[in-house]
């Protein structure tokens, strides 16, 4: 049974991947703030894999995009490059986000559960993959993975990271 709160005690929801120099900037937990990423262009690869995100992400309703980081411009790696919203203009989310070797998917109010959230999460991870595999010529290295829940009030709170490898996973699903 799932329950909709009309003032839902959670701002958000973020379900986030990182791999690449991105993954060490992931804090372990709140208090642990201190990384050092320095600034970098976006690759020719990153803005394909953006392209082909948003193909693939489009076919399955989210066919609003929005550019955040204008190409060419340096920034850092888990900057938001691009954003993927339902495309529907009514609804607003959840929606994905893309940038320098980062993926999340968010979940604003009103929302019901992680049930309902954890397929979006499912399609959006799939299609990162299947993106990431048509565009790069290199697999995903140095992975983070963390579960963000933003708390009405309050600070962030870092559920994670779930995983982390140092080494490469495969493209395969």
């Amino acid at each position: 049974m799932s329950v909709t709160y009309k003032n839902a005690p959670l701002v958000e929801l973020v379900a986030e991947l990182r791999w690449g120099p991105s993954a060490a900037a992931l804090p372990a937990n709140d208090q642990d703030q201190s990384r050092t990423v320095p600034f970098q262009f976006s690759s020719p690869k990153d803005e394909e894999l953006y392209m082909q995100f948003a193909a693939l992400i489009s076919a399955e309703g989210y066919g609003r995009f929005e550019r955040v980081a204008p190409p060419g411009i340096p920034s850092l790696p888990g900057q938001v490059a691009c954003r993927f919203r339902p495309s529907d203009p009514e609804k607003q989310a959840p929606l994905f986000q893309l940038g320098i070797g980062l993926f999340t998917a968010n979940a604003l109010p009103p929302y019901q559960s992680w049930s309902t959230f954890s397929p979006v999460v499912k399609l959006g991870l799939e299609r990162v993959f299947e993106a990431h595999q048509r565009a790069a010529d290199r697999p995903f290295s140095d992975v983070a993975a963390q579960l963000r829940v933003h708390r009405r009030g309050g600070r962030p709170r870092h559920r994670g990271p779930a995983f982390t490898t140092e080494s490469n996973l495969s493209n395969s699903p």
